[in-house]
């Protein structure tokens, strides 16, 4: 649920699937929700609507994009009444995010935005809205949270520490896999996190039961258990860049590093153009730039992690 000054919005279930919600909070229970507490509303007045679609060319298409989440309708509660509750253990969840949404808003501006994109995989501060504005408008957000990077980080620095402490192989795998579920529970499922989860984890499975994969088919098979998990997975554009620019980078992996740059730009620049009607010449140079490191950074992490014997 996002609180803002003047409005609540959020997402809700009941029996038949979920909803979208809004409603113009009181005094009372913005103070609430500003602390974290659990409220119930009781006494409802509201009116049920259809999601709109986009009006204009380049529009932002809300109705696909709830429709991605499973979400057809938007209740606007005009009246309500509310208590505070006591908290179960999925509303335990939502707090520590919340209290690590208002633990992140006291870092510096740069690090504040990095630390809820690459932790709980969304914004939290409206003030750091410029900086992602930024990263979109050079098209090279995707190479944050949507590539996964730092999960390949995490697995390499969670691997070295057990080397280190001379934990054995299959340890490892257990503690980094429980390091990785957190995370997941953390980001909100968010796609590029759960993609380099899902590798990380059959990668070690296969590997355990001598199975051989190249990476292309490890990735086929990420997509495949993925999509189980999550049949809408490909109606967002953020698992689609995901796969994409991991695919891509696997079947350039060979090329020099001008030519890594430019091949993946022609890649991803239709669809940038397809799903945010832009793209920014400067995309090309900094792509140039920042996919060498990035394909070294992953392809030796993975290495790393997936090859190396701790016993």
């Amino acid at each position: 649920m996002k609180l803002i000054p003047d409005y609540v919005s959020g997402i809700g279930k009941f029996k038949n699937g979920k909803i979208t919600l809004g409603f113009k909070p009181t005094s009372a229970i913005r103070n609430a929700l500003s602390q974290g507490e659990k409220v119930l509303l009781f006494n409802i007045k509201y009116e049920v609507s259809e999601i709109e679609q986009a009006h204009n060319f380049g529009e932002i298409n809300y109705r696909h994009y709830y429709a991605s989440k499973g979400i057809k309708e938007l209740v606007n509660i005009q009246n309500y009444q509310f208590i505070s509750s006591s908290y179960s253990l999925i509303d335990f969840y939502h707090y520590l995010r919340f209290k690590l949404e208002r633990y992140f808003t006291t870092f510096p501006r740069l690090l504040s935005f990095f630390a809820g994109e690459l932790i709980l995989g969304e914004n939290i501060n409206d003030d750091t809205q410029q900086i992602l504005d930024n990263y979109r408008n050079l098209g090279v957000i995707h190479l944050l949270s949507i590539s996964g990077l730092h999960v390949g980080i995490y697995t390499f620095v969670i691997s070295v520490i057990c080397y280190f402490f001379k934990i054995t192989e299959d340890e490892s795998f257990v503690i980094i896999s429980f390091c990785l579920l957190l995370g997941i529970l953390l980001c909100a499922g968010q796609a590029g996190f759960v993609r380099s989860c899902l590798t990380y984890f059959l990668g070690g499975l296969l590997k355990k039961k001598a199975f051989n994969l190249n990476n292309s088919d490890l990735l086929g098979l990420t997509a495949i258990v993925h999509l189980l998990i999550n049949p809408r997975l490909f109606m967002n554009i953020g698992a689609i860049l995901s796969y994409i620019l991991v695919l891509g980078l696997k079947v350039i992996k060979s090329e020099s590093s001008f030519k890594q740059g430019m091949l993946l730009n022609l890649l991803l620049t239709p669809l940038l153009l397809f799903n945010f009607y832009q793209v920014n010449i400067f995309t090309v140079f900094f792509n140039i730039l920042i996919v060498p490191y990035f394909n070294f950074v992953v392809r030796n992490c993975q290495i790393f992690c997936v090859n190396r014997s701790f016993s």
